[in-house]
């Protein structure tokens, strides 16, 4: 499956979850997967192709991609990427402001994304 395929797939979860408003933490950790696919369509588009989040977190600290995505979109994925590591493995509930807030976070990555070579 493509980055793109699961982008998509994760967007369809991601509606029925926040349709059926149950399962904070799911929709967090979906959210970021979305998030996460959103940003590997882009670094994908130059040429980069990273293995893991380690990998992920270097080439989105270049100077490069900061300028390209912003400095905002990039504070956007890690706040997206910690929310999601406190509701999987710190049993976190994020509160209805909190999953407001990373579905805005996404929302700002997807436009940026979708608006760049």
């Amino acid at each position: 499956m493509d980055h793109q395929t699961q982008w998509y797939s994760n967007g369809l979860i991601l509606k029925d979850l926040v349709s059926a408003n149950r399962f904070p933490d799911w929709i967090t950790t979906v959210a970021f997967y979305r998030a996460l696919h959103s940003i590997e369509r882009f670094l994908a588009r130059h040429k980069e192709h990273p293995q893991n989040h380690t990998e992920r977190r270097k080439i989105l600290t270049q100077p490069k991609y900061e300028a390209l995505l912003s400095l905002q979109i990039v504070a956007d994925y890690f706040d997206m990427y910690n929310a999601s590591l406190d509701a999987r493995y710190e049993c976190i509930i994020p509160t209805p402001a909190e999953v407001a807030d990373q579905l805005a976070r996404l929302a700002r990555i997807d436009a940026k994304v979708a608006s760049l070579p």
